[in-house]
């Protein structure tokens, strides 16, 4: 902060035309800011609006996500049970994977450890689970290499 000397000494410097455009030009910077300010809050209250709405939307997908899971798992479950029922191998693992032999090949799903209960009735799987890339997973299970009965 500058003393009352300085002041002085920097007034003596300038003109009365310097001193007013001078003034003119802190009142424009001022009110720019001001109105930057504004836009600035408005954008921000946009946003906040914004995630409120973005926090509900990831809630209800997160619901349905769930219960894409336990409908998954059922789905899972059914189809290991009807292939052991049929006389492939089957089988879960420790680390929550499923895992079925078809003629067509090995495929396997993991399980959330939440529905566990939909695979008690399955063998412990023993041997090693094949990783596959997803397209070669559903080619193996759309076309399983069944016989007809």
């Amino acid at each position: 902060m500058m003393g009352n000397d300085q002041v002085e000494q920097v007034k003596g410097q300038f003109t009365h035309e310097e001193v007013a455009k001078l003034v003119t030009e802190v009142d424009r910077l001022q009110l720019e800011t001001s109105q930057y300010t504004r836009v600035v809050e408005q954008k921000l209250k946009i946003l906040e609006e914004n995630l409120e709405l973005f926090a509900r939307e990831n809630s209800r997908l997160l619901a349905v996500k769930d219960a894409l899971m336990v409908e998954r798992d059922s789905c899972t479950s059914l189809i290991a049970k009807l292939a052991e029922k049929s006389g492939y191998s089957v089988g879960k693992t420790d680390d929550s994977i499923v895992v079925v032999n078809l003629p067509s090949g090995q495929v396997s799903w993991p399980f959330h450890p939440d529905e566990k209960h939909l695979f008690a009735d399955l063998p412990d799987y023993i041997g090693a689970v094949e990783t596959i890339e997803m397209v070669e997973l559903y080619t193996r299970v759309m076309n399983p290499g069944l016989e007809a009965t």
